[in-house]
Parts: structure tokens; C-alpha cells; sequence
């Protein structure tokens, strides 16, 4: 099983999300980003490397777009049909043969839309590859062809041939499904007949006598008798040609697709990924993969993302950082409304931004994963709550997260 992602934490540390919904990461990158935290220096490696391969080529990533919206449909296709053939209404196996078309349309479609580029990224490499061992499985092979037998029986019905046996009284006896066909019946008129020199020679799928109208039938419950033992017979030569797939058969497309499902969240991520940078560079923000240091920890000219945004870049000013063997703890002073928040969240939010796998907003940058980040955010609503100061608040909680 490939995993473009690398890893996905179910349960992120709440910090984390605390940090995320703060800086607005979770408007940028989306509501779950929290989970894409990670302290592997190798994850992060390997998702820049993805999100490289992607941001460089625009036709790759508008394809990667197209196929997401494939696996998007084929996954939620599975999800409606609830694959399995035990289910005894026509809509479902309808669903079951949607379903297994359009994974099968996912499969080669992906394959032409991906195989012409240059997929050096690990992930992108092994999602390809599993794309294209699954079209040229035997198995697959098999399964479209028997798959392609049984769609053409289902969409090719235009008409059904109903069979009613009458006593001697000529009243209706029985009545069964007789056949279905793949052309519809003539319900043509006298005049049309008489002037077609046909009146008591009907062709073939010609209606001699209406016996009604199903919009003018008699009554609604009528109505949902016909409907209903016409489904129930319709259904039972339905699954007829449906069990020309073996059960094996319609299990293996279903794991088959489910091997897929993690994958869709892997895209996703890296999709709002680009569409946020792309947002970025367009006010004019420069973005770098930073270096992953095992103790340099260098910014030059970082910038804060929704200051640029708002002021535009030429109006914000950027800020460099450096911890290194000369001084590893900064005490930021300055005064009422002089950038010291602003430039923390800058700061915090190029942590984050590191350890997602992606770009910052400076120059250059030579960066390390940290374990746990905590930043303090002061807020009115908090000072009404309690007797103390801001400094104090601050210390106090500062205090609880070096305990812990």
C-alpha cells in the first residue's frame, strides 16, 4: 500500500489545533490540517519533494486535479451502491454496475492523463505505478471485458415484453416479464396505421391496443403495483446478467478501490497546497523549501502572510532569524503595536508550515522539526475572566507548558 501522505495523525496534539485555527492555517490548507503535523525530518523531505514535483509544472498539477475529481466520484459511487449483489432493489444493482464502471474509467483514464509526465516524487512515482500495474492486471483485464458484456445488456434495454395468460373467460390468469428489448415499442394510432395499409398488421414492437397510460392509471396505488412487480421483474433479470461477474470478481474491484481511499486525502492536501501558493505568489510573496538542518536554524526575511495579504507586500516589512551556537533563546521587546505579534506569528506559522512539508514566505531558510510548538495568544475575553495581568497570564501559562 502506497501512502503519498507519508503520515496523517488521527489525533493531533490540540496545541496544534489551537495553533492552526489562531493563524488561519486551517482557512488556508483546510479543517483537518493539523493532522499533516509532523516531527520526521524524512516525512517532511518527502512531501517537499512532492509538492516540487507538482508546483513546477502546472499542466501536471491541473491533471492531478482531474484525477482526483476521478477517484472523488468513483470513491462516492462505491459508497452509494454499497457494492454487493444481495441487495434486491433495481437502483442498487444499477448502483453495483455504476459503481464498477467507474473505477474501471478512473483506472485507464488516470493512467492516460499521468503517464506522460516526469513523476520523480516518491509518491506521485507509486501512485502512477499502482495505476498502471491495475490496468494491465490480467484480472482487470478480465473483469472490464465481462464488465463491458453486462453494461451493454442493461443500457441497451428500451423495452420490456409482457406475457399475461387468460382463462376461458379471458381473464388474466398470470403474468410475466417476457423479454427485454433493445428496441422501444410503436404505440401507433388507427390512422396511422390504416394509412400505412397495416391495420391488422402490426409490425414488430407495434402496439395493437393500449391497455392504458401510466399517467392515467386508474388510481396511485395502481400505479405502485405496476411499478412494483415490474421492478421486482426487471431486478430478477438485472442480477441475471449481473452474475456473469463472479462474486470474486466484484470483491476484487471493491478492494481494489478501497487500496485507493487513503490516496484521495493524500491529493487533496497537496491540491489546496498549491491553490494556497499560487495565492501567495500572485500578491507577490516569495516561498522557499527550506533546508532541513540538524541544528542551523536560519530565516532571512521572513514574511507574515495576511499582512502581505491585506497591505500588500511592498508595505510589509520582513524580519530575520537566527539560533545557532551563539544564542539559542530570544527575549522580543519592543513597543505598544511595534510588530512584536505580528512577527511571532510569522514565526509560528513558518513552523507549521515547514513541518506540513511546504514552502515558508521568505528568502531562504535552513530549519529543524521541533517536537511540540506553544505560542500565547492574549485575549480579551480571557483578561475579563481572570484577576490577573497579561504578563502574569502569560507567565502563569508559560510555566504550565514547561511542567508538561
Amino acid at each position: 500500500m502506497i501512502d503519498i501522505l507519508y503520515e496523517y495523525n488521527e489525533h493531533p496534539d490540540e496545541d496544534i489545533v489551537k495553533l492552526c485555527k489562531q493563524l488561519g492555517a486551517e482557512d488556508f490548507l483546510g479543517k483537518d490540517i493539523a493532522a499533516y503535523f509532523s516531527t520526521s525530518s524524512d516525512v517532511i523531505a518527502k512531501r517537499q519533494t512532492v509538492f516540487k514535483n507538482l508546483s513546477e509544472s502546472p499542466s501536471l498539477f491541473e491533471s492531478i486535479e482531474k484525477v482526483y475529481d476521478k477517484l472523488k466520484d468513483t470513491l462516492y459511487n462505491f459508497e452509494r451502491a454499497r457494492i454487493g449483489i444481495s441487495n434486491t432493489s433495481n437502483e442498487a444493482t444499477l448502483n453495483t454496475v455504476c459503481a464498477m464502471n467507474s473505477y474501471v474509467r478512473f483506472v485507464n483514464e488516470s493512467y492516460d492523463e499521468l503517464r506522460h509526465y516526469d513523476l520523480y516524487a516518491e509518491g506521485l512515482k507509486d501512485f502512477f505505478d499502482l495505476i498502471r500495474k491495475e490496468r494491465d492486471n490480467p484480472d482487470f483485464i478480465s473483469f472490464c471485458k465481462n464488465l463491458e458484456e453486462v453494461t451493454v445488456n442493461i443500457k441497451s434495454a428500451r423495452s420490456v415484453t409482457l406475457g399475461i395468460n387468460l382463462d376461458v373467460n379471458l381473464r388474466p390468469m398470470e403474468a410475466g416479464l417476457v423479454s427485454v428489448n433493445t428496441e422501444a415499442y410503436s404505440s401507433a394510432n388507427f390512422i396511422d396505421r390504416l394509412l400505412r395499409g397495416s391495420l391488422n398488421k402490426p409490425r414488430d414492437f407495434e402496439c395493437i391496443c393500449p391497455l392504458s397510460s401510466m399517467e392515467n392509471a386508474s388510481t396511485t396505488e395502481d400505479l405502485a403495483i405496476i411499478n412494483s412487480r415490474l421492478n421486482n421483474a426487471l431486478n430478477s433479470v438485472l442480477k441475471k446478467d449481473l452474475k456473469h461477474l463472479s462474486k470474486s470478481s466484484v470483491e476484487y474491484v471493491t478492494d481494489s478501490a478501497e487500496r485507493f481511499t487513503p490516496i484521495k486525502k493524500g491529493l487533496a492536501f497537496y491540491l489546496n497546497a498549491i491553490r494556497f501558493y499560487n495565492r501567495a505568489k500572485s500578491i507577490g510573496l516569495p516561498t522557499f523549501l527550506p533546508q532541513i538542518s540538524g541544528r542551523k536554524y536560519a530565516l532571512d526575511k521572513l514574511y507574515n502572510f495576511r499582512v502581505a495579504e491585506s497591505k500588500g507586500v511592498s508595505e510589509t516589512e520582513p524580519n530575520s532569524l537566527q539560533f545557532d551556537e551563539n544564542g539559542r533563546i530570544y527575549v522580543l521587546t519592543g513597543a505598544n503595536s511595534g510588530g512584536k505579534t505580528v512577527f511571532l506569528e510569522s514565526l509560528a506559522l513558518a513552523q507549521l508550515l515547514f513541518q506540513f512539508g511546504l514552502p515558508i514566505f521568505c528568502g531562504s531558510a535552513a530549519m529543524f522539526p521541533f517536537e511540540r510548538i506553544h505560542v500565547y495568544f492574549a485575549s480579551e475575553a480571557e483578561a475579563e475572566k481572570n484577576l490577573y495581568g497579561r504578563f502574569e497570564n502569560e507567565a502563569r501559562w508559560f510555566s504550565e507548558k514547561i511542567k508538561n
